[in-house]
């Protein structure tokens, strides 16, 4: 009759996932403030040091890309192979290679920006 699996789990509530994305979008343009725009202002104000993080940067640069995309399309986008959270589509590689690849671009071009206002970038 039933399955001993269904009547032991309790059903999961589901989440939204453009709340999902309106809180990555959130995080991730507050990441950008912090580990781009701030330590780009500082160097045109001579500021005496400076910090920035790679990490922080590349959240501030896939954050609000990806928080947009889930808040626009919403379930539409489907990362996953049917649902399985183990087995990526080769769409999703692609994604996240090129957020990968715009991450680090980020910091290579912070870095430079940097180096034009004579700041060691090591």
């Amino acid at each position: 009759m039933f399955a001993s699996n269904d009547i032991d789990k309790p059903a999961q509530p589901k989440t939204n996932p453009r709340v999902v994305g309106a809180f990555i979008l959130v995080v991730g343009l507050a990441m950008a403030y912090w580990q781009i725009w701030m330590p780009l202002q500082a160097a045109k104000e001579h500021a005496e040091n400076i910090t920035f993080s790679m990490k922080g940067q590349f959240l501030g640069t896939a954050g609000p890309l990806l928080g947009l995309a889930l808040l626009i399309l919403g379930d539409k986008l489907n990362l996953t192979r049917h649902g399985n959270s183990q087995k990526m589509t080769w769409q999703s590689v692609v994604v996240m290679l090129l957020l990968v690849g715009l991450g680090i671009g980020v910091n290579v071009w912070v870095k430079d920006e940097l180096a034009k206002y004579g700041y060691s970038t090591r």
